[in-house]
């Protein structure tokens, strides 16, 4: 039987092994200065030595991670931020990167290297360096042999320490040469440098403990990282990482898996911190082998396995190839432009759109937290009038562009301006040969590798996968739904948004993601007198000819708002139903309730959310959501928050008018139009008497009136008023 004894025993005998950070006690010993509430200490105290037993038992088992989260076999295009607390160990972050990739990681394409290493600028000058390292290599060899002396060399079974004292060597002896003469330079070793030889772009370097660019995820220290050669100090940030890469000394079975992950993770802080990258090279050390990797927003992509001894010559001009490596090779952002300290954006619009030129804020207002994703990103311009949002898309089919142009003007949805196309991932993926290429999977504890895309059912076809870079100038910019300062404004923006999905509907055009991130509070102007509008129609359903997708039954939106109907044919495994209206005013009626119940923060109580419905399973989220609709008043009415107790009356009609009086009918019906009626008109009851209560507050307001100023007369005047 499982004993608390036990599990405190174990983690102090974690501490004082030092197999775990202390930082990782910070909150709790904050929290016992503070004298918290008991129970709540004893709760994070049993939390954090579960997580703590828990990855050091990883840790111990050569860094082999437990199976994967259960996931939907179709594909769930978005996601919410992970429930609270997700990021905060390592164990749990590599659960997230390894969902994330399942069925998206292909090794050992066979013309991975020619595809990018061979033909560039400066592809002969690496052959050069190789040329020059293999003759010191050789000679060394034979002095060794007369002499009995060790060398510096690459070879087997190197560990960390050893291979920081070659790539110091290395860097030393022969690539510091494209930079000029080198003091102490090696006897007969010396670089022929190409014509037009670049000098180097950029510098590796051991790296410290990097702060986590993703909220609430553990801070990394990656083995090597290759930054930009401008760059001093000894302190790289995740902004700054051009190329990263693991070692080890662990043998090549048990530790490919483990090395992918942490290299995964990596990844993903530099996605997060650098939004706009296209793509990232890294690579992993291991006894034997190594690997060199590329990913980008689709997937993970490699050279397979390479021994370090009879394939030296590739990881020697591969290490040489990223330090000479141009930002477009390297995958950096080419789409924006720096004079002084203002970034600039020019969109050269698409067909007769307009060429227009945005000064922007150079933190985005929105960027993605995971690794495969769209890449949702949002600039505001600094009048804060507009946004420039950029975001990945199939190239098939109608985009949000399309849908944005039908779309202009209808009130309550976002106003488009101008767009354009920035890049494709054909440019650095479409030359790859999957045929021979070997599908990964993730899901269990040790790595499966089917050898061969035949072998395989992906979830997008790796001959499927070139995705487009949009980029979209739209307006008003808008504040966040949780920005909401009462619950009148909060209303008004969601009855307001509803409205001009109506509208939208009107126009052939269904929104097919309803989340509270993609509802914005307005400001009315002549124009368009809503308070709440509607963004973002990436996921959109066309309703007539012109906006038609082949994607209509795909399980795509955000998971926290889907509705029941959808879930529960995902957790059945069957083909996914077409999207409605109904699915759209039941996803209205999930926001409205995460506010109620999220977005108040109230002192000294704790904080309460329903991050239950999007877990990352999905049989969970179902489960979870049927029981908080069938137990309503339990579950949920009893969880608003004080400012909102008095739109009870509001969340059961919405309820009743969705789900029945019985509360148990998630199907949509034939003809669901007549919903729009009632929703809005349930909403507007409640803004009607909120706004009559109001009224009379203010009614009953006493102006206090200088008497010394007016007569008798007007006094009178205003009491009768």
């Amino acid at each position: 039987m499982f004993k608390l004894s036990d599990l405190f025993r174990d983690t102090e005998t974690a501490i004082q092994k030092n197999l775990v950070a202390i930082k990782r006690f910070d909150q709790l010993i904050e929290d016992i200065l503070d004298d918290d509430d008991l129970s709540h200490i004893v709760d994070n105290t049993i939390r954090i030595a579960e997580t703590t037993c828990h990855d050091v038992t990883l840790l111990q088992s050569s860094g082999q991670l437990l199976s994967t989260l259960s996931t939907c076999a179709k594909t769930i295009k978005r996601d919410t931020s992970e429930a609270s607390g997700f990021d905060k160990t390592a164990a749990y972050l590599a659960k997230a990167v390894q969902s994330e990739l399942q069925d998206n990681v292909f090794s050992g394409i066979s013309n991975f290297w020619d595809v990018f290493f061979e033909g560039k600028a400066w592809s002969k000058q690496t052959s050069r360096i190789w040329e020059c390292y293999t003759s010191y290599e050789k000679a060394e060899e034979c002095e060794r042999t007369r002499t009995n002396q060790s060398i510096i060399t690459l070879k087997e079974e190197m560990t960390e320490t050893q291979v920081w004292e070659w790539l110091d060597f290395f860097r030393e002896k022969f690539l510091n040469q494209l930079n000029g003469p080198i003091e102490e330079p090696l006897k007969n070793c010396e670089v022929m440098l190409e014509t037009n030889t670049p000098r180097l772009r950029a510098q590796y370097c051991n790296t410290k403990v990097m702060k986590s660019t993703i909220r609430t995820a553990a801070d990394a220290q990656a083995d090597f990282v290759i930054r930009s050669g401008e760059l001093s100090g000894d302190k790289p940030q995740w902004e700054d990482v051009r190329v990263v890469a693991e070692f080890t000394k662990q043998t090549d079975s048990s530790a490919r898996k483990a090395k992918f992950t942490q290299l995964s993770r990596y990844v993903r802080e530099i996605f997060c911190a650098q939004p706009l990258r296209r793509f990232v090279h890294c690579f992993f050390f291991l006894k034997t082998k190594f690997e060199l990797w590329v990913f980008d927003r689709t997937g993970a992509y490699s050279s397979g396995l390479k021994s370090i001894v009879s394939e030296k010559e590739m990881f020697v001009r591969a290490i040489s190839s990223y330090l000479l490596m141009s930002d477009e090779e390297l995958g950096l952002d080419l789409s924006t432009s720096k004079v002084g300290e203002n970034l600039f954006v020019t969109i050269n619009g698409i067909n007769d759109d307009p060429t227009m030129q945005f000064k922007i804020n150079p933190e985005p207002i929105v960027r993605p937290q995971r690794l495969i994703t769209r890449g949702t990103t949002c600039f505001e311009t600094v009048d804060k009038l507009s946004v420039v949002k950029y975001a990945w898309t199939s190239v098939k089919g109608c985009s949000e562009i399309d849908f944005l142009k039908v779309a202009l003007p209808v009130r309550g949805v976002v106003n488009y301006i101008t767009s354009d196309e920035v890049y494709r991932t054909s440019e650095h993926l479409g030359n790859l040969d999957f045929t021979d290429a070997d599908a990964w999977d993730l899901k269990t504890e040790t790595l499966i590798i089917s050898r061969g895309t035949h072998l395989m059912q992906p979830t997008v076809s790796p001959w499927d996968r070139d995705r487009k870079l949009i980029r979209i100038a739209i307006t008003p910019r808008g504040q966040p739904l949780n920005t909401s300062k009462t619950t009148l404004e909060f209303i008004v923006g969601i009855r307001d948004a509803i409205l001009g999905h109506r509208r939208l509907y009107d126009r052939g055009i269904l929104h097919g993601d309803i989340s509270e991130g993609n509802i914005v509070l307005t400001s009315p102007n002549a124009g368009d007198e809503s308070k709440g509008m509607l963004i973002d129609l990436d996921h959109s359903v066309g309703l007539i000819e012109s906006l038609k997708t082949d994607d209509e039954l795909s399980l795509t939106g955000t998971m926290k708002f889907m509705a029941i109907e959808r879930l529960q044919v995902a957790v059945d495994n069957e083909p996914t139903i077409q999207r409605t209206i109904r699915h759209d005013l039941e996803s209205f009626f999930y926001v409205f309730l995460v506010g109620c119940i999220e977005y108040e923060v109230v002192p000294e109580s704790k904080s309460r959310n329903l991050d239950s419905w999007c877990t990352r399973d999905v049989a969970s989220n179902y489960t979870s959501k049927v029981g908080y609709v069938g137990v309503f008043e339990v579950l949920v009415l009893k969880n608003f928050t004080p400012s909102f107790l008095g739109l009870k009356d509001l969340a059961n009609s919405l309820k009743t008018i969705l789900f029945g009086e019985i509360g148990q009918n998630y199907t949509t019906p034939y003809d669901c139009s007549s919903m729009y009626e009632e929703i809005i008109g349930a909403f507007n009851k409640t803004i009607q008497q909120i706004t009559g209560k109001i009224n009379l507050r203010l009614s009953k307001i006493v102006i206090p009136i200088d008497t010394s100023l007016t007569d008798k007369s007007s006094i009178t005047q205003i009491d009768q008023s």
